[in-house]
């Protein structure tokens, strides 16, 4: 049975018709558990993957709904999602999300990926109590983590780049050991020298060339600078003016910083 002919009685999670309700099963092997996120081309969601019998194994099943009217969009959004899965399948990093299934049921597109079980950088500064800020020394880990996985993308042939570096696109595993996953490829890009294209990327965090349509391993670097001032200071640069973060410098806004950070 197609997933989008199965509907459960309780199910009114949003009351949003084009969410797949709990129990539905794609490619007769993913069944959906919940939603776990909801977005305007589509959800991710929690599945478990029928083909382990014996064991309970779930991942994250990532939609995209190719339901525009706008043939051009269509086109740029399913690139863009075929350029995540493609980007994802010929990398292996401790640090990046793996894939495990990319498929297309109707005008729905699947990428069956790693659920990383945890919570992103955004939502660690965001519920820290007023005052309050993040310790330096482990501020100083995920930077040098973060730099270690730049650097794996960066080090590809060609390069990979990311371009979208932000609190949010990082996730921190729930598993006691302080580990980033870098998540959401979906506009990273093959790096080409000289090659304009069209702006990604998230205000406040890219850096100035990036709104011209150029992309390379810089603007990774810059936008992680971008990153760790916002987790340094509780400063989020989308609502400050553009380009602008550097200026500040991060110990006027929070004092417990070392000189040499």
């Amino acid at each position: 049975m197609a997933p989008e002919t199965q509907h459960l009685e309780d199910f009114d999670e949003q009351d949003n018709e084009q969410i797949l309700p709990k129990g539905a099963i794609l490619q007769n092997r993913y069944e959906i558990m919940k939603i776990l996120g909801l977005g305007g081309m589509g959800s991710v969601y929690l599945s478990r993957d029928l083909n382990f019998a014996r064991i309970k194994r779930l991942c994250a099943v990532k939609e995209m709904i190719s339901a525009t009217a706008d043939p051009h969009f269509r086109k740029i959004s399913l690139a863009n999602f075929e350029r995540e899965a493609n980007t994802l399948a010929s990398i292996n990093h401790p640090s990046i999300v793996k894939i495990y299934d990319y498929f297309t049921e109707g005008n729905r597109t699947y990428l069956v990926m790693e659920n990383v079980v945890g919570k992103d950088l955004e939502k660690v500064v965001n519920e820290l109590p007023e005052g309050q800020f993040i310790e330096e020394e482990r501020l100083l880990k995920w930077g040098i983590e973060i730099c270690g996985t730049l650097n794996f993308l960066h080090s590809q042939e060609p390069p990979i780049v990311y371009r979208d570096m932000k609190p949010s696109n990082l996730m921190l595993r729930a598993d006691g050991a302080e580990r980033l996953a870098l998540i959401d490829f979906g506009i990273a890009k093959v790096f080409q020298e000289g090659q304009k294209g069209t702006m990604m990327g998230t205000e406040g965090y890219s850096p100035p060339e990036q709104y011209r349509g150029i992309a390379g391993p810089q603007g990774d670097i810059y936008a992680l600078g971008a990153t760790l001032h916002h987790l340094a200071t509780r400063r989020d640069p989308k609502l400050e003016p553009p380009f602008s973060f550097h200026e500040a410098l991060p110990r006027q806004f929070n004092p417990n910083l070392s000189e040499l950070t």
